[in-house]
């Protein structure tokens, strides 16, 4: 393994500890990350009709 490839796993690790400790058991984190997605996309559809609220009005 090359010091690359050390460092990745080092960070993948620190990773899954992170969420582990942060958000508990799997099922927690997957939760966790459905409403940073739902979030994500809300906020993305918001500013597309935002934009096309402001090319109407134009």
């Amino acid at each position: 393994m090359d010091l690359h490839e050390k460092i990745r796993e080092h960070k993948l690790e620190r990773i899954r500890v992170y969420l582990e400790q942060t958000f508990g058991d799997e099922h927690s984190r997957e939760d966790a990350l459905s409403l940073v997605i739902e979030n994500f996309y809300a906020r993305y559809a918001e500013s597309i009709m935002k934009a096309n609220d402001e090319k109407v009005s134009k």
